[in-house]
């Protein structure tokens, strides 16, 4: 769920959108309506483009004593319409990242946090190589199932493969173990002890 203050700022993006595209219909001539900030952003710099081959060509057919270089000849309202898609452009990526960062956020908050395992955070130290790193909810991500079963053998002897579903997430995929592999690991990678 957004938050309200999320909305209000997407609101008034909004209105801030259409206040642009408003202006640039009421004073650049074409044959088409402008119906996004994208397709308006193209065309100025299209126009923008043919004013300064103009003004060059100008330039190089014009007598030598009248010959002013100018850095840039195009109406004053392209370079205004320039800063406010620019601005526009700008607050949309912001707009973007608070979604995203909202977003995670509620992931986080959403899902259950684990029960410590201290024989999971001891395999998160030099000791044992940082087989596991500490990731979100009390998860780990595991760098390899093989390692870590060797390993977490050697400090307990409560190995199943509901903790493996349950805490680890591959470092590779970035998603939990499907069950086949995580039996064919145990199978194949835990000592038998006698």
């Amino acid at each position: 769920m957004v938050s309200d203050e999320l909305m209000d700022r997407i609101a008034k993006h909004k209105i801030s959108g259409k206040e642009i595209l408003d202006y640039a219909n009421s004073i650049i001539i074409v044959n088409l309506r402008f119906t996004s900030i994208n397709k308006l952003a193209i065309e100025l710099k299209k126009m923008k483009q043919t004013v300064n081959k103009e003004q060059k060509i100008r330039e190089k057919n014009s007598p030598a004593m009248f010959k002013k270089k100018t850095k840039d000849n195009s109406p004053k309202f392209f370079h205004k319409l320039e800063e406010m898609i620019e601005k526009y452009i700008k607050e949309n990526r912001e707009i973007e990242k608070l979604k995203l960062q909202e977003k995670n956020n509620e992931k986080s908050t959403n899902s259950s946090v684990l029960p410590k395992n201290p024989f999971l955070e001891q395999l998160n130290t030099e000791k044992y190589g940082n087989v596991l790193r500490p990731w979100y909810n009390g998860k780990y991500k595991c760098s390899s199932l093989k390692k870590f079963i060797y390993k977490y053998t050697d400090i307990a002897d409560n190995l199943t493969p509901d903790l493996i579903r349950d805490y680890l997430i591959s470092a590779r995929t970035g998603k939990p173990y499907k069950d086949d592999s995580i039996y064919n690991a145990i199978d194949l990678y835990r000592p038998y002890k006698k």
